[in-house]
């Protein structure tokens, strides 16, 4: 009784000259911050989210309409069974509180939900590890007694439910649903209520302990009909490791640790959710792959896809292969070194200059043309023209490209390829809405028109694509994007490559692109009939209509 008195007589010292400096409600909300940011697509919708402060894990605020009805009668039962009775103190649960303390020399308290909010605002409030003094205890009571009269009880209990330590670093009854039952406020069942209002009482406890508490919140709920079992095995299973929040969704890892790495506020991304979850259910079944897709007018990154676990394939320089074999042979167009008709030599090893009629015959059918060299990826014929090339030139090309002669990464290779379907010009790869608008005329748009011409390939006959592929590329656009895939052990990459592009292009149809007027059509013939009559585009002045060898046969090998 004496503890009681004391408690009273400081009351009433105090209760005159402390008055509670307490934000309004408007911008404890207004303040409130999410240490989770959500990486959004270019409607809105989220892809991915990050944890950007660890420290205190929180989820977005949530309103009371948002949460079960099961938790807030939960924590009302637990926490302050007289909540709308009482005018921010309850003063018969302080009385018994004094008098159980007196007689029993316990440590229980008798906080209302609006007093713990009170501490929860006011640092200087705040519990320490031995508790309240009572000058401190008595500030609490004034400050939850102001907030009464200005905070409305619908506020005070929201605000307690967003603000409150639940578990470890847990903050707030959004993060503490999610961290430890993966489920939304909304949908929480009577035993996870019990739980979360039991965690109230001690964040930090033993699961046994916590599991005893939470029975005993689950039988005033349930009239005596609670599953204390499926209570006890629930908490041990839930709270035996620290909690940690479960993102959702996942659909963009990498794109996420890029563009959130120092960013406080959602961000917007050019990603388009249909095409990023189409492209991931796609090569969920794949080998480790990574897969890009571009919108061929702006360069936009529209799908980011890596299914390798240990690193990013897709910005991972990888060996060329065949990759920047339409740029040597848009180079040489561009110059005019030669033409989609331009003969060059296929033939593995050289020959004796004094050949048999068999042997001349042989010869003849490794000559092949440029489109017949680029459309099969020959090694041999680009070789040879590489060699023809201005070297300076030719750099100076991949540097505007930001290519590598050596290795490149898929990016950049998709950024590239995306200039060939845009006619020559090049807009950088990002991942902003709309693009970045700087855009570089890489190649005349006649020269990437015959590039993409002889790339072009019509598997069913309908569908307008081109293409470029080995064992471990395959690169290529439709009418609308340009889709970059690179895989180590996939053998049929090309045949996933159509795959995706037959997807998309059942509702966005590709089509055929409308030649350059300064383009020229020729019907042409070659010499010995190396390869059958056609119709060839050539750039302006220099179409020729029969096709030679560069020199004498004869002479083109020597020992």
């Amino acid at each position: 009784m004496y503890r009681y008195a004391c408690f009273c007589l400081i009351y009433l010292l105090s209760a005159t000259s402390y008055a509670a400096n307490l934000p309004s409600f408007t911008k404890i909300r207004a303040q409130y911050t999410s240490s989770v940011v959500n990486l959004l697509d270019r409607n809105g919708i989220v892809l991915n989210q990050q944890i950007i402060y660890p420290q205190e894990q929180r989820l977005p605020w949530v309103s009371l309409n948002e949460l079960s009805p099961t938790l807030l009668k939960a924590l009302l039962v637990s926490e302050d069974q007289r909540f709308y009775q009482h005018e921010g103190v309850d003063w018969r649960a302080i009385a018994g509180a004094a008098w159980e303390n007196l007689i029993h020399n316990t440590h229980r308290g008798a906080s209302t939900l609006t007093m713990q909010l009170a501490g929860l605002l006011d640092p200087s409030l705040s519990r320490a590890t031995g508790g309240r003094t009572y000058s401190q205890k008595w500030r609490q009571i004034k400050a939850a007694q102001q907030l009464e009269r200005h905070w409305s009880k619908a506020q005070i209990l929201e605000a307690y439910l967003n603000l409150v330590d639940f578990r470890a670093n847990i903050i707030g009854i959004h993060a503490a649903s999610n961290a430890l039952f993966d489920t939304s406020t909304a949908h929480i069942t009577i035993t996870q209520a019990s739980i979360l209002a039991a965690l109230l009482r001690g964040p930090n406890a033993q699961a046994n302990i916590v599991a005893e508490r939470a029975c005993g919140v689950a039988l005033q709920l349930t009239h005596k009909h609670a599953s204390c079992l499926n209570i006890q095995k629930t908490s041990l299973a839930k709270l035996s490791t620290s909690p940690k929040l479960n993102l959702h969704p996942q659909l963009a890892p990498e794109v996420a640790q890029q563009l959130l790495t120092n960013s406080h506020e959602n961000m917007q991304s050019s990603l388009d959710y249909d095409l990023q979850v189409q492209l991931t259910q796609q090569l969920a079944r794949t080998p480790p792959t990574a897969a890009i897709i571009l919108n061929n007018k702006t360069a936009e990154i529209l799908a980011y896809v890596n299914t390798d676990s240990s690193i990013n394939q897709v910005i991972t320089p990888h060996d060329n292969g065949v990759t920047l074999f339409p740029y040597i042979y848009a180079t040489a167009l561009g110059q005019k070194q030669l033409t989609a008709a331009s003969l060059f030599d296929n033939t593995p090893l050289a020959f004796n200059t004094e050949l048999s009629s068999a042997s001349y015959n042989q010869v003849l059918r490794n000559w092949v043309s440029v489109r017949t060299a680029l459309a099969n990826a020959l090694i041999l014929p680009t070789q040879q023209i590489l060699s023809q090339l201005d070297h300076t030139k030719w750099n100076q090309q991949l540097q505007l490209l930001k290519l590598n002669p050596n290795t490149n990464t898929l990016l950049n290779l998709a950024n590239a390829y995306q200039m060939l379907a845009n006619h020559g010009l090049y807009y950088p790869a990002s991942f902003y809405p709309g693009g970045i608008n700087s855009p570089i005329h890489a190649y005349a748009d006649t020269t990437t028109s015959i590039i993409n011409d002889i790339l072009t390939v019509n598997h069913d006959g309908t569908t307008f694509f081109t293409l470029l592929s080995d064992n471990n590329w395959a690169i290529g656009a439709d009418s609308h994007y340009t889709i970059a895939l690179w895989s180590d052990k996939s053998d049929n990459i090309r045949n996933l490559w159509q795959q995706i592009d037959d997807k998309l292009t059942l509702n966005t149809p590709s089509y055929a692109p409308k030649l350059p007027n300064k383009l020229i059509k020729q019907s042409i013939q070659f010499e010995a009939d190396i390869e059958p009559p056609r119709t060839e585009l050539f750039l302006p002045n220099t179409a020729s209509s029969f096709i030679t060898l560069p020199t004498s046969i004869t002479t083109s090998f020597t020992p």
